[in-house]
C-alpha cells in the first residue's frame, strides 16, 4: 500500500467486490440467495438435466444464513451506495499537488500523511474525513 492514496485504494477494494458480485451473477448465480432449509443455500436455479444444479448443502445454517444476507444483489447495492459516498466526498476538485502525501509509520501505526492538509468538500474535515474513513474500516481485514 505505500505510496498510494489511501482513498484511491478504497475505492480499488470496493470496485474489486463489486466485480465479483457481478461475475457471480455472469457465471449464472441468481442475484438473490437463500436459504432453502437449514444449512441449504441456493445460488441458482436447477438445470433441466440437473434440477440440484446450484443447490449446496453445506450442513450449517449460520453459514448459510451468512451466504444468504450477502448475496450478490446484496453486495451489488453496498458497493454501490459507498462509491457513490465516495463521490460525495471526492476531493478531485482540489489541485493536484494538494493531494500528495507519504506513509509515516510501521505496521498497524503506519498512516497516510498528506503534505498539505485539504479539507472534504462535503464535511470541511481534514481528508480524508471521518465518512470517508469509517467505510474504509470496513475493508481493514482486506489485504494493502
Amino acid at each position: 500500500m505505500t505510496g498510494q492514496d489511501p482513498v484511491a485504494w478504497l475505492r480499488h477494494a470496493i470496485r474489486q467486490r463489486l466485480y465479483l458480485a457481478q461475475h457471480a451473477i455472469e457465471l449464472g448465480n441468481a442475484p438473490e440467495w437463500t436459504e432453502l432449509s437449514s444449512g441449504v443455500l441456493v445460488t441458482g436455479p436447477g438445470t433441466e438435466n440437473d434440477p440440484w444444479h446450484g443447490t449446496w448443502p453445506m450442513g450449517d445454517s449460520s453459514l448459510t444464513r451468512l451466504m444468504e444476507a450477502n448475496d450478490p444483489r446484496d453486495t451489488i447495492a453496498r458497493c454501490e451506495a459507498e462509491l457513490a459516498i465516495l463521490d460525495e466526498h471526492d476531493e478531485s476538485d482540489t489541485p493536484e499537488e494538494l493531494r500528495h502525501g507519504h506513509w509515516e509509520g510501521h505496521g498497524s501505526n503506519e498512516r497516510w500523511i498528506r503534505d498539505e492538509p485539504n479539507d472534504c468538500p462535503v464535511c470541511r474535515e481534514e481528508s480524508p474525513c471521518r465518512t470517508v474513513r469509517l467505510i474504509a474500516s470496513g475493508y481493514k481485514f482486506w489485504p494493502g
